[in-house]
């Protein structure tokens, strides 16, 4: 016989939509950090960033050097640079002549692990 699946309750459905809105803040609120620290300035070439909605090759685009899915780093300013949307593509490796980031200083997360410390310098090597 089939049994059809409970219908997820509504009390459920707006915790979860609260808990999309709270981190949709928090990230908000970590790029603006990382904005003002990097003085709009891209950690790789050193150009002017701006501001905007649409894709422009200086466009300000925050990277999370170690990945958003890791929640000890996610909102730490320390895990973030603020690059253009030229470099970033290079970072992230969507385009030829991927870079890699080596941090000169690591930070120590609530997970007792060591991180690229990002408040200090960083370098960008290609890859090979």
């Amino acid at each position: 016989m089939f049994s059809p699946q409970p219908k997820p309750s509504a009390s459920r459905f707006r915790s979860k939509m609260a808990n999309k809105k709270e981190d949709a803040k928090k990230l908000k609120a970590w790029r603006h950090a990382v904005n003002l620290r990097d003085e709009g300035r891209c950690r790789c070439c050193g150009t002017r960033t701006i501001c905007v909605g649409w894709l422009h090759p200086r466009r300000a685009e925050c990277h999370h050097v170690e990945p958003r899915a890791n929640r000890v780093t996610r909102y730490e300013t320390r895990n973030g640079l603020l690059l253009c949307r030229s470099c970033h593509e290079r970072v992230t490796g969507k385009v030829n002549g991927k870079l890699h980031i080596h941090g000169t200083a690591r930070f120590i997360g609530s997970d007792l692990r060591g991180y690229i410390d990002c408040e200090r310098q960083v370098h960008f090597r290609e890859a090979v």
